[in-house]
């Protein structure tokens, strides 16, 4: 394997460390690391990974809302022609005032 993951054990490091500096937007934290770019690359990786899937997770989630409106609108659609149809089986009907 190219990577031994023995970067940060001795004095001797690596040509592949780096320092990476990570703001928390939240917070405004700055934190400065020192990884190895490999291993950063597969964290960041990961991270966004994690990421597509909350995003599907919401769209499949709002496209399901969705479809359950739109099956509830057809159905009270349905309904209302339903009743109109009754309504012009039995024939017309005379409404008589007062």
């Amino acid at each position: 394997m190219f990577c031994d993951g023995q970067c940060t054990k001795g004095k001797k490091t690596c040509g592949m460390m780096m320092e990476l500096v990570m703001e928390n937007k939240k917070s405004g934290k700055v934190e400065v690391q020192k990884k190895c770019c490999l291993h950063a690359m597969v964290e960041s990786l990961h991270r966004l990974e994690q990421g597509d899937i909350r995003l599907q997770a919401a769209v499949e989630s709002s496209r399901n809302e969705s479809v359950k409106m739109g099956n509830k609108v057809t159905q009270v659609i349905a309904q209302g022609f339903g009743g109109l149809v009754d309504a012009a089986k039995n024939g017309p009907r005379l409404i008589e005032g007062e």
